[in-house]
Parts: structure tokens; C-alpha cells; sequence
């Protein structure tokens, strides 16, 4: 079978993930590599179990969402697609993460470092041990790490993730000016991007710094929002499901 069968194949995966029917996404791409076991095209197979990975992490099957971010990202190596290879750890992580694995996340990265020397993807790596430490409530840490990370080299997204953490750490540690600093250069992008408990954690901050209400009614349409949720989103909360578990600690 040709090049274009599979591409089309991919194309209608990735349609289902985007109108987010993500049952009928999984189904669709595991039948059709039970019925094409002898793909030929490595690259297709990076992006089908890419595609598999993202819907399983939207469904919070993490399990299998692992399962097969390892297999894409085994594709993208044999391929010698070193950049997109080190880009689905990111996913991977996330895996980690929502699974309440933090011992794991802490063990990727170690071997991120070791492995990966792009500054592109160390970039990134570096906000995801951001994420790891606030994730952990570890407040020391961030103030630590961020020191060392250049903002203008980061990415949009990555620059958005370090806002909305130093605002949630600049808000604990009592630094309200900072605080809202952080917030109110991410807050657009927390609500493009459907972070429900990001958006709900940032607007009782900003209660509770202003005393202004309508921030407080912000906070509770957020969390309305999140708790009727089926779903991750492509972009996730920085603020894992389990979070909570480690603040009461």
C-alpha cells in the first residue's frame, strides 16, 4: 500500500482527536494497524501511536497512554527524528504525572538531560521539572530553578507554563505584585487552551491579592467547569489531579 493510504489513514485519526471524539479515535487507529500489520512506513507509525498516546491520555488512561508514547517515540529514533523523538517526553511526562508517578518523572528527566543536549528541548525539560516541583509543592526548588532559566529563549508555550507557575509561587511565598505580574501575561492562554483548574487556581490567587469579586466568580465558573469534565485536554492543566494530595501534606 502506498504512502498516501497511510497518510489519509493519519489524517483521519488526527480528525477525530481534534473534534476530541477520542473513542472513535482509538478504535478507528487500532483497527486499522491490526488490519496493516505490515506498515512499511515508520514515519506513519510514529504518528499513529503519537495520535493513540494523545487519545488515551484524553480518555485518563495513562497506562495505555504510556504504552504507546514509548512506541512513537521508538519510531521517531529509528527514523533519526532525534527533535520530535525528544519532544514526545513531553508527553510521556504528562503520562508520568497524571498517574501520580513523580518518582518516574524525576527519572526522565535525569536521563533527558543526560541524552538530549538541544537547547530547544532542554528548554523544555527544564519547565517540566518547574511543573514536577510545583506538582510536589516543593516552593524552595522553583525559586531556585527559575533563576537559571533564560525566558527569552524559551518558546511561547513554555513561557506561558514558567508564568503560570512563578505566579502560583509567587502567590504562596507572598509576593503579590510578582504574582499578578505572572498571571496576567498567561491568563489568556490558560483560557485559549482549556486549562480549567489552571484558570480556577489563578483567579482565587487574584481574589484574594485584590478582594475583588468578580475574580472570585471567575474562580468559580473555572471550577464548575473543570469538575464537569470528561476529558484531558491536548493541552493540559500544569495542575495535575493530584496536586491537592501533596499541599494537605
Amino acid at each position: 500500500k502506498c504512502e498516501i493510504y497511510f497518510i489519509i489513514n493519519n489524517n483521519i485519526s488526527a480528525y477525530y482527536l481534534f473534534n476530541e471524539e477520542y473513542e472513535k479515535g482509538i478504535h478507528f487507529i487500532e483497527d486499522f494497524l491490526k488490519n496493516n500489520i505490515k506498515i512499511n512506513s515508520p514515519t506513519m507509525l510514529c504518528s499513529f501511536h503519537l495520535n493513540l498516546s494523545i487519545a488515551y491520555f484524553a480518555m485518563k488512561n495513562y497506562i495505555k497512554a504510556i504504552e504507546y508514547i514509548k512506541k512513537s517515540i521508538f519510531f521517531y529514533e529509528y527514523i533519526g527524528n532525534n527533535l520530535e523523538a525528544g519532544e514526545c517526553y513531553l508527553n510521556l511526562f504528562n503520562s508520568y504525572l497524571y498517574n501520580n508517578q513523580p518518582n518516574k518523572c524525576c527519572k526522565l528527566l535525569e536521563f533527558l538531560y543526560k541524552t538530549y543536549d538541544d537547547v530547544r528541548l532542554i528548554n523544555i525539560y527544564k519547565i517540566l521539572e518547574l511543573t514536577l516541583f510545583y506538582n510536589l509543592n516543593d516552593i524552595e526548588k522553583i525559586v531556585n530553578k527559575s533563576k537559571h532559566i533564560n525566558y527569552t529563549s524559551l518558546r511561547y508555550k513554555t513561557k506561558m507554563d514558567y508564568d503560570f507557575i512563578l505566579a502560583r509561587t509567587n502567590f504562596i511565598i507572598g509576593n503579590s505584585k510578582a504574582s499578578l505580574r505572572h498571571y496576567n501575561k498567561c491568563l489568556k492562554y490558560l483560557i485559549e487552551n482549556k486549562k480549567h483548574l489552571d484558570l480556577n487556581l489563578a483567579y482565587s490567587d487574584m481574589f484574594s491579592i485584590t478582594e475583588d469579586v468578580k475574580y472570585n466568580i471567575e474562580a468559580t465558573k473555572y471550577k464548575e467547569l473543570y469538575d464537569k469534565e470528561n476529558y484531558n485536554h491536548p493541552h493540559p492543566n500544569i495542575t495535575s489531579p493530584h496536586y491537592f494530595s501533596y499541599i494537605d501534606k
